[in-house]
């Protein structure tokens, strides 16, 4: 997830509320993952990218399929 939150606690806090289980990565180290490749204007964007930077699925119901399917 790319968190566009003004400190990582916050970010980190969101993240243990909703039970988010990935990795975060913080607006000033988002340009260093490759993953504004995949940016939108809209909040909040889904897009699972895998370990080479690609786009696996964008939007939600999308992710969290793919995701499901992964997890079997």
């Amino acid at each position: 997830m790319a968190s566009l939150d003004s400190t990582e606690d916050a970010a980190i806090t969101w993240a243990k509320e909703v039970q988010f289980p990935w990795p975060t990565v913080m607006k000033e180290d988002l340009k260093k993952t490759g993953i504004m490749d995949h940016a939108s204007r809209g909040v909040p964007h889904y897009a699972l990218v895998d370990k080479d930077g690609k786009a696996l699925v964008t939007g939600k119901q999308a992710c969290l399929a793919k995701i499901a399917e992964l997890s079997e």
